[in-house]
């Protein structure tokens, strides 16, 4: 199995916040029969300014410590990047890491307000070869009223990744029986 959207590194964001914790959540990954970690912080220009060279970096060197620890895991790159005017630049200069260095990228959306243009830059990410996969997107408190635009986005090739907690109840409904847990 493969976890594309996990804040395993150690420090970097809101994520593991320590070495210890990072080898303990993928001590539980692998015991959940993971194979593949995305490793996927944070960028968020003025609270995490991780970039692309300092993600693979830090993988490198989480790998070594799962290695030598003996916990058969495999990290791959990525980023939960947030919407910025730059972005498409960013990832055509190799600033902001795609997963896995495909097309696809995690691209997180204001929790709280509609970005402007969010549609426009969704489809002009498309447009240049990008595949976003919008995170967890149960969270935005926008998304009722701006729903139309999620539908559209999606028929154009965006994805939506949802929370397992989305699946549960933890952020409303449960789907299969419409209760809250």
């Amino acid at each position: 199995m493969i976890d594309l959207h996990c804040h395993l590194l150690p420090g970097i964001d809101d994520g593991a916040p320590d070495l210890a914790t990072s080898l303990e959540m993928a001590r539980i990954a692998v015991a959940d029969g993971i194979t593949t970690i995305a490793c996927t912080p944070h960028i968020y220009p003025g609270l995490y300014e991780n970039t692309a060279a300092g993600i693979r970096a830090a993988i490198q060197a989480l790998q070594a410590e799962l290695d030598q620890a003996g916990i058969a895991l495999r990290l791959v790159e990525g980023a939960d990047i947030h919407l910025t005017p730059d972005l498409l630049a960013g990832l055509r200069a190799d600033r902001l890491p795609t997963l896995n260095r495909t097309r696809y990228l995690l691209l997180e959306p204001p929790h709280h307000v509609a970005p402007p243009r969010f549609e426009e830059q969704v489809f002009n990410l498309l447009a240049n070869g990008y595949v976003p996969l919008i995170t967890h997107p149960e969270r935005l408190t926008w998304i009722e009223d701006n729903y139309p635009i999620f539908l559209r986005i999606a028929r154009a090739g965006a994805w939506l990744q949802v929370t397992a907690g989305a699946l549960t109840g933890r952020f409303g409904d449960v789907p299969a029986t419409g209760r809250n847990a």
